[in-house]
């Protein structure tokens, strides 16, 4: 997934590899629930990289493009290096191992702060020590009292908080027949400060703290106690956020309510929730989930083993893959082979892969990144030394659909709206569909059954009647695909449809770089909505910031009820003739769309519709574009930043004398980019957006496709090129199209590798498979009429060797009337 970052943001993992070196004083498993066989894990590193003295690695955090470890040697053997994956290689640090201290057996390369990488180690004859790089190739050794006390052996960076990097010190041994205490400061790039007190301000006695994680702008850690309860039993871990100065506040029982959780070892993060497993000698370790708001727990009983002692988690949307291991009490390792789990988001839990990925060594499976559209896996592995794992991984198991309706009647016009679900899975799958209708007292829900490799088609209109704003909330048993079609006859004088992939997260930010309610003669007449789905049980309080193309912003601020959806006038808002971006924020996670209905300059009639950007990003891609006369496409580059933002716009394939177009764009600003003014005539063309800064870009085409399809679609750009792409199809029922044409236009970005395509439609009678290569620096256009034959609709899987940008375009005319375009990105990992 890149020179880029990894899905879902960049993910901050601290996971503590000193599990493995510490002092020492019943649910049912479901069958398989996941698209990602046990097989389809692929080993990519072995015998500790080798190096068979590194015996756990473990991915850590992404930094200069690039992929760093936490590694750990055998004590006394040699000291550990510091590993880093770039693209599909592995490399040492350019550092001594150990930062040439050969008693630095653990390293923890695990915060980005201020522009560098900051690594802690685990040292058997002196302090911990802390390292830094700005680049990944220099590092320095930062010093002071404060990390120079000796019973510290172990420094570990946790999180960022209030611009300043949390660091935990715990000692590796006994002192007087008594466990040191833990401590934490702060760092502020000049001085050291401390940030706990011998409580921690709860009258916590901590012998550790482990875990260590930013979530939501705060730093969350795990203290495991020091000390016995009455029964001689250890005291429970207890889960804190830090409060400021020396101040930590506990965020849940401790234990999480089970006394026997007595510590967990990570505290993993996809920036939407953190999940801990924990260690429990009684009962078997469990896993918890933490939104912001409450805890839940995911699984329990050593996932249907009590033998499973010690849990790890990593969040996936709103599943959860799940590590265990056996650990006994007095044991300083654990004693494999480890199991990985899959739990969906109906409770469900499944294997994820064989024990040990089919090695008894593989003592401890560390899951804990995605990293080109891959999971990542370390293992510790005593005999033979670490090894890597890879899958690729599967589709959400979890949408959402903020905008849609039935309405039909002569004011408002006729909207058609049909979900389509691509099961790419073996099995059948069931779905639970809420329909969230606008003014609706309560949400309804009924569920469906999914055959292997099929795509389900659901006419909205039959499941809630008519005249409903409706947005859904889609939960499968497996991981599946949605989209949603909408054919609209808009206020009974626009004709068109559209289609937009399922959202699979809530977030609570979202940017449209594109927006506009012109209505003057040259330009036509645009309408524009905001959508927005809360489909949690809390009122969502919400701010729209209108940033105007003249540099001023407009708010306007409301509520969104507990299972509701809420829609926005933006022409209201505004006023005529305004182009603006928009940012969406609620102090919950929601989901939110913009749709636009337009006569484009009084000829070209439609209307297209679009999911937000979560999160910014300095690439954006386009495989679909033209300059052909009929076709007039448009960049628009959202700045959402404080800075100028530099931004270069290049073209695939590149002409001979055509150089990337460069464009800086004001703070708080967006620019338009007319591509026909910087691109030849006459050719297919794709794009690649790049910043300096992240910002927010989407494509806007309006067109007249043989004559026979007018209309416009806007689409928002792919942050970075994907191995897999599932299309669940735009033709998902209705009138049947007269006519239908579609394409899928596959860009390889690379300079210098070729991308070996594989393409899988699902159609009635079964899978058709295409081959095909797309040559560095190209784009390769797909027939799908060619392939499946003339007027038929089907879903579609995109595997690919290198790293590309898909999408799809679909031109129809139904029998019905309706006629129109659009273009989608669909799901892509």
């Amino acid at each position: 997934m890149r020179k880029r970052r990894t899905a879902a943001k960049l993910i901050l993992i601290v996971l503590l590899a000193s599990l493995f070196f510490l002092e020492q004083s019943g649910m049912a498993i479901a069958s398989a629930v996941i698209s990602l066989p046990e097989e389809a894990w692929t080993r990519i590193a072995s015998g500790g990289l080798g190096d068979p003295h590194t015996i756990f690695i473990a991915p850590a955090a992404e930094f200069k493009e690039k992929l760093y470890f936490i590694s750990a040697t055998k004590p006394s053997s040699s000291p550990a290096p510091i590993w880093v994956l770039e693209g599909e290689s592995f490399k040492r640090a350019p550092v001594p191992d150990g930062f040439g201290d050969p008693n630095n057996f653990e390293v923890y390369p695990t915060v980005s702060y201020k522009g560098s990488l900051y690594c802690g180690t685990k040292n058997t004859k002196g302090a911990g020590q802390l390292w830094k790089t700005a680049d990944g190739s220099n590092w320095e050794q930062v010093t002071a009292k404060a990390l120079d006390n000796s019973r510290y052996s172990r420094c570990l960076p946790l999180g960022v908080q209030n611009e300043k990097l949390l660091i935990a010190l715990s000692g590796a041994s006994e002192t007087e027949g008594k466990f040191l205490l833990s401590r934490v400061i702060s760092y502020d790039e000049e001085k050291f400060s401390s940030a706990s007190d011998s409580g921690f301000g709860t009258d916590i006695h901590a012998r550790e703290i482990s875990g260590g994680c930013s979530f939501e702008g705060r730093v969350y850690a795990i203290a495991s106690q020091r000390g016995k309860d009455s029964w001689g039993e250890e005291l429970p871990l207890i889960p804190l956020v830090w409060e400021g100065g020396k101040i930590w506040k506990q965020v849940a029982e401790p234990g999480f309510g089970n006394p026997a959780n007595v510590q967990a070892f990570s505290m993993l993060t996809d920036e939407k929730r953190i999940c801990v497993g924990t260690m429990n000698f009684r009962s078997g370790s469990e896993v918890w989930s933490y939104d912001g708001d409450v805890w839940t727990k995911v699984a329990e009983g050593g996932m249907g083993n009590s033998a499973n002692s010690i849990a790890s988690a990593f969040p996936w949307g709103d599943s959860t893959v799940i590590s265990t291991s056996g650990f006994n009490a007095g044991e300083s390792m654990p004693e494999g082979p480890a199991k990985l789990f899959m739990a969906n988001s109906f409770g469900e839990i499944s294997p994820f892969a064989m024990d040990g990925f089919g090695e008894d060594e593989n003592d401890w499976i560390a899951v804990s990144a995605l990293y080109r559209g891959d999971f990542l896996a370390g293992t510790l592995n005593k005999a033979k030394g670490a090894q890597v794992w890879k899958a690729s991984a599967p589709p959400y198991d979890t949408c959402y659909f903020a905008e849609g309706t039935t309405r039909d009647n002569q004011n408002d016009g006729r909207f058609e709206e049909w979900v389509s679900v691509l099961n790419p899975n073996k099995t059948t799958i069931e779905l639970a569909v809420t329909f969230i209708a606008q003014g609706e007292p309560a949400p309804l829900e009924k569920k469906y059954l999914v055959s292997p490799i099929s795509r389900l088609s659901i006419n909205v209109k039959d499941e809630i009647g008519k005249e409903r704003d409706v947005s859904l909330a889609i939960r499968g048993t497996r991981p599946f695909v949605a989209e949603r079609a909408v054919y609209f006859d808009y206020r009974s004088k626009w004709r068109g449809g559209h289609v937009v992939e399922g959202t699979p997260s809530l977030e609570k930010r979202w940017y449209f770089a594109e927006g506009t309610t012109r209505d003057n003669p040259k330009d036509g007449t645009f309408e524009t909505w905001l959508c927005i789905l809360n489909p949690s049980g809390c009122p969502a309080n919400a701010k729209i910031t209108y940033m105007l193309s003249d540099g001023m912003e407009k708010e306007a601020q409301f509520v969104v009820a507990p299972y509701g959806r809420y829609t926005r006038d933006v022409n209201l808002d505004l006023g005529k003739d305004k182009d603006f971006s928009i940012l969406v924020e609620t102090d919950v996670g929601v989901v939110a769309e913009r749709s636009t209905y337009f006569s484009y300059r009084g000829v070209l009639d439609g209307g297209t519709a679009a999911v937000g950007t979560a999160n910014p990003s300095k690439t954006h891609y386009f495989a679909e574009g033209s300059t052909y006369p009929w076709n007039q496409q448009w960049i628009t580059i959202l700045n959402p930043g404080e800075k100028i933002a530099q931004v270069e716009v290049a073209f695939q394939p590149r002409e001979a004398e055509e150089k990337p177009a460069v464009f800086f764009v004001k703070p708080k600003s967006r620019y338009t980019v007319e591509v026909a003014r910087y691109c030849a005539p006459m050719r297919d063309v794709s794009a690649k957006v790049s910043s300096d800064i992240p910002i927010v870009c989407e494509r806007a085409m309006y067109l007249d496709y043989q004559g026979k399809c007018p209309g416009g679609s806007v689409s928002k750009g792919l942050q970075s090129p994907k191995r897999r792409f599932y299309f669940a199809g735009s033709s998902p029922g209705g009138s049947p199209p007269a006519w239908l044409d579609e394409w899928v236009c596959i860009q390889n970005p690379s300079a210098d590798e070729v991308a070996d395509v594989e393409m899988t439609f699902v159609v009635a009678e079964g899978l058709l498979t295409r081959y095909l290569e797309v040559p560095p620096g190209e784009r390769v256009t797909v027939s799908v009429g060619e392939i499946i034959g003339a007027n038929g609709g089907a879903s579609l899987i995109i595997e690919s060797g290198t790293e590309v940008a898909a999408e799809r375009s679909s031109y129809f005319l139904r029998q019905d009337g309706f006629q129109g375009v659009s273009f989608s990105s669909g799901m892509s990992f």
